[in-house]
């Protein structure tokens, strides 16, 4: 990639993302995004930007892109309003293969020959990132309409002079109609507990039973901590602590039920008749419900992907005699017997750039780095700000010390009834969302994690503040206002 290409990527408006992540893994998306939804969807994203530093990941998605992308699956829509659920099925399509090497093939890895090892694991990451080629239309979506449909109802209840009761009507019109991943995992974890509690199990290690119960939920959820920088093994021992902490507390852990879902279509159903919307608007409000939906649909073989992955690079690195965390810098499709050695890795993991732009990719390192990620971060701290606004996830309200966690080693400051503070949540950071007495995020939308989950959880939770990591510190005390989108500085 020339220099003035890059110069014209970085003059571009960039929606950012902070994550764990590696370039091996979250290639996922740069590839899916410009050559998978090209050869799915017709039409595709032309950019990405991912800045890495030591595992954690800036991912930039061109908001240009953004709008493109979610024109051409409105226009779409608008012809066929099945063509969501239509994509969605090619989505499961597509992504089967991928399910189907991880159920039967991936303990294989041990029994190939070097070379044999190198190729699979390329053929792997390819059918792996590809696998994402409808369903990478999810942030088009998530990250278009949720001004959309707050601008719509604004609107909608100024006609009838109900624009004070807007946070209640928004939170109600996006509440979920579909089932979660988090709430079948937690389902499984109460049928555990509730087993432990009927026939009185004092010794959860040698209970035969148990360990039945225990082994059916490790081979359901084996991938469930799993992250995009790490493909990680869910314990028998994790979940024992688990259960030990859930058979500690007095309350029970909540839970979305078939009942809870009916009841939110219902009330759905009455309020876009209550509140007279608009065709439009309802269509809208319909998309980012299953957009929300498949988001967290869609993070089951994120992390299983994940899972897989860490297996080929386990397996390489023991054969290479390769640091294992350096080697996931090298991107697969650039492994080769002879240049697996002789990369610059180490350096990648320190800082590096990887841009991604049509069919071209380039990897920047040292004073390249360095030079092209200041040009990159424009956004400054203001010490002196004490208040901040953002959208409403979750209602409620809230007053805790803050805790920002940027990554997943941050997570364990969080204690309980404490604000976490954060760029955006993943999976990793539901043991302190469980602590937490409020969630509070720079980003995110109505479908993203920190939403889906607050509300499972019924804790406070605002999203999309911009500035809330920069601005807040640990251990500030603060209100979080979630019924209005406020956090303010207390003391």
């Amino acid at each position: 990639m020339k220099k003035e290409q890059i110069q014209a990527l970085l003059k571009k408006e960039w929606y950012i993302q902070g994550i764990n992540a590696v370039p091996a893994y979250i290639a996922a998306g740069p590839v899916s995004g410009i050559l998978a939804c090209k050869k799915v969807l017709g039409y595709n994203y032309s950019s990405f930007i991912l800045s890495f530093k030591e595992d954690y990941c800036n991912y930039c998605y061109s908001r240009e892109d953004l709008n493109h992308v979610y024109k051409e699956f409105k226009e779409r829509y608008d012809k066929d309003n099945n063509y969501l659920q239509h994509i969605f099925t090619i989505s499961r399509k597509i992504e089967k293969p991928v399910i189907d090497y991880i159920d039967n093939q991936i303990n294989n890895i041990p029994t190939l020959a070097d070379k044999e090892l190198i190729e699979e694991y390329k053929k792997f990451a390819d059918m792996y990132y590809y696998g994402f080629g409808a369903s990478h239309i999810v942030e088009a979506i998530a990250l278009s309409t949720d001004t959309l449909v707050r601008d719509m109802l604004l609107k909608a209840l100024k006609k009838i002079n109900l624009t004070k009761k807007f946070t209640h009507y928004f939170t109600q019109l996006t509440q979920p109609t579909r089932k979660f991943f988090f709430s079948e995992f937690n389902k499984s974890l109460a049928r555990i507990t509730d087993f432990i509690k009927k026939n009185r199990i004092k010794n959860l290690e040698n209970s035969k039973e148990l360990n039945k119960l225990i082994n059916r939920h490790l081979e359901e959820f084996f991938w469930i901590k799993s992250q995009w920088n790490v493909g990680k093994e869910y314990s028998k021992k994790e979940v024992i602590k688990e259960i030990r902490e859930l058979l500690g507390k007095k309350e029970n852990r909540e839970i979305t039920t078939d009942e809870k879902l009916k009841e939110n279509i219902n009330t759905k159903n009455k309020l876009f008749k209550k509140l007279n919307l608009n065709k439009e608007l309802i269509d809208l409000i319909k998309i980012t419900d299953f957009a929300t939906f498949w988001q967290d649909d869609r993070k089951v073989i994120i992390l299983k992907g994940c899972w897989a992955l860490e297996k080929f690079v386990n397996e390489i690195a023991k054969r290479f005699n390769l640091n294992h965390d350096n080697l996931k810098y090298l991107l697969p499709d650039e492994i080769t017997p002879e240049s697996i050695k002789g990369s610059n890795l180490e350096e990648r993991r320190k800082g590096s750039i990887y841009l991604y732009h049509n069919s071209q990719r380039a990897i920047l390192i040292g004073k390249d780095y360095l030079d092209t990620k200041q040009k990159l971060i424009k956004q400054e701290k203001d010490e002196n700000i004490q208040e901040l606004d953002g959208m409403c996830a979750s209602m409620g309200k809230a007053i805790g010390k803050v805790k920002v966690c940027l990554n997943q080693t941050e997570i364990p400051k969080v204690k309980e009834g404490d604000v976490l503070v954060t760029t955006m949540t993943r999976p990793e950071f539901v043991p302190a969302m469980r602590k937490a007495a409020a969630i509070v995020a720079d980003e995110g939308g109505i479908t993203c994690h920190a939403a889906v989950i607050s509300r499972e959880l019924k804790k406070p939770c605002i999203i999309a503040t911009k500035i809330a990591t920069k601005v807040l510190k640990d251990n500030d005390l603060v209100e979080v206002n979630a019924n209005h989108g406020l956090v303010r500085v207390i003391k």
